[in-house]
């Protein structure tokens, strides 16, 4: 699943995952990311930090304390534009998997998310 609120964003690195043969979902918020997660089980998940409404970190943390384990273990990338001055270990810290910093490099993000889904 893609979170992130720039729905042009969403759709190029959509367009870029279907290149890969990976079925993509795509969320414009946190609160819809919650409510995908809560019917369907996703492979990882990339999910913007400056969102509107809640932000990524907070998702991220709602999603880590999910009864469900295969939902709260889901790996999550921290992808954004304005890293709040954090590094990789804060961002570790907050319960994601990886950090990207936009823009993103994709060959790095797809060798990632290829150790995750292939």
């Amino acid at each position: 699943m893609i979170v992130d609120e720039s729905e042009t964003i969403s759709l190029i690195t959509s367009k870029l995952f279907e290149f890969q043969h990976w079925n993509v979902t795509k969320a414009l918020s946190g609160e819809m990311a919650l409510e995908f997660i809560q019917n369907e089980d996703f492979d990882v998940i990339l999910l913007d930090i400056n969102l509107p409404g809640m932000t990524g970190i907070e998702c991220c943390q709602l999603i880590r304390k999910m009864d469900d384990k295969r939902k709260s273990k889901t790996p999550i990338f921290a992808v954004t534009g304005n890293d709040l001055n954090l590094t990789e270990k804060e961002y570790k810290d907050r319960g994601f998997d990886e950090f990207f910093q936009k823009p993103t490099n994709f060959h790095l993000l797809v060798d990632k998310l290829k150790k995750i889904l292939d």
